[in-house]
């Protein structure tokens, strides 16, 4: 239990929360369009993009298109 609680805290001192309305709404949809993929994903693209960090994914399909715009972190 003790191991489970330290794994929590590290994570939420590495993992950050980007809230998709805090984001340039305008450029999810620019990179949705001009990749022709949802918004849902493109709005992964565009956080990391903006807050400049890199996008971690296991998904394959978008860790190709996300490389164009930003670092990927590949997992899985």
């Amino acid at each position: 239990m003790e191991d489970a609680a330290n794994l929590l805290t590290g994570l939420r001192e590495e993992v950050k929360v980007i809230r998709v309305r805090d984001l340039n709404l305008e450029k999810i949809m620019e990179i949705a369009l001009g990749e022709e993929i949802t918004y849902y994903d493109s709005s992964y693209i565009a956080g990391a993009v903006e807050k400049n960090i890199p996008m971690v994914t296991q998904d394959g399909k978008l860790s190709k298109k996300a490389k164009k715009y930003v670092e990927v972190e590949k997992i899985g």
